[in-house]
């Protein structure tokens, strides 16, 4: 009996071990979460990208291939309001689902709530705010977007589907995120169709960055004229606002979605560096 061959891609990222990025993930997001120091914080970005060059440079791929040109800038108009729209749309889905788990598991949602800045705090000394800035703004995106929407989603779709590889790793990528994985799983998928439209991961990288910019921004603005925690009824007052803005913004996203819908499904095309 014949052996079913399975299915396989052109892509030279496509025999790269799958299960061999999860552990260096695990290890990633939970390091990012742990190490306050902010010079220590680096050596998890470091560890990063010394595996993907382990990864890629044997397998002699062209690095300007893998990551691809930055498009025209009326490619980014679109992607902005997008960005802008479902910004709007996670923050007030976030909300929505804090004010139904308020009513249901009450102490967990005030933890939360009482926990302070988690992305950027203002009361740092000036050099963990600088490092922190570049982690997040800088190294965090090219990280992500290199092994999620690079080697994974290129590893995964050489095996499965292509909506199979894009949700799966857009799961990971979300489960991986925390509390916030609901939103940034959806992120994921966005950021996977933005990838196949523009054909370049040069784009989601500049998206991420700009994502994380805006959230380490709002956390600062916060802090600066908001600087008292918000509780568990404040939380319920706003439960009118949170669901009128994210049925107005929910149409808006679907739209621009469909507007930056890919039109060609196959994988972009990585080369190999001339022999």
């Amino acid at each position: 009996m014949k052996k079913k061959k399975r299915k396989t891609t052109g892509s030279p990222l496509a025999n790269i071990e799958v299960w061999s990025v999860i552990p260096l993930l695990v290890v990633f997001f939970g390091a990012s979460a742990f190490i306050e120091n902010p010079v220590l914080a680096l050596a998890p970005y470091l560890l990063v990208l010394g595996w993907v060059l382990w990864k890629i440079l044997p397998r002699k791929i062209n690095l300007s291939s893998f990551i691809g040109n930055v498009p025209t800038a009326s490619w980014f108009l679109p992607l902005l309001a997008l960005m802008a729209a479902w910004f709007i749309v996670e923050v007030h889905l976030t909300g929505v689902i804090l004010i139904i788990l308020s009513y249901i598991w009450p102490s967990f949602v005030e933890t939360l709530l009482q926990e302070g800045p988690t992305v950027f705090n203002l009361a740092n000394p000036l050099a963990t705010q600088g490092l922190s800035l570049i982690d997040g703004i800088i190294l965090a995106p090219i990280m992500e977007e290199l092994i999620f929407r690079g080697i994974l989603l290129h590893k995964l779709a050489s095996r499965w589907s292509k909506p199979a590889a894009i949700i799966f790793s857009s799961v990971i990528f979300g489960i991986l995120h925390g509390p916030g994985m609901i939103g940034s799983t959806i992120w994921g998928i966005l950021m996977c169709l933005i990838y196949f439209r523009t054909r370049t991961l040069a784009v989601p990288i500049i998206i991420h960055m700009l994502w994380n910019w805006t959230n380490f921004v709002v956390e600062g603005m916060t802090q600066l004229f908001m600087p008292g925690l918000m509780t568990t009824v404040e939380l319920r007052y706003e439960t009118i606002d949170a669901i009128l803005l994210l049925v107005l913004s929910i149409p808006i996203c679907i739209f621009l979605v469909r507007h930056l819908w890919p039109k060609d499904w196959s994988l972009p095309n990585i080369k190999r560096t001339q022999q």
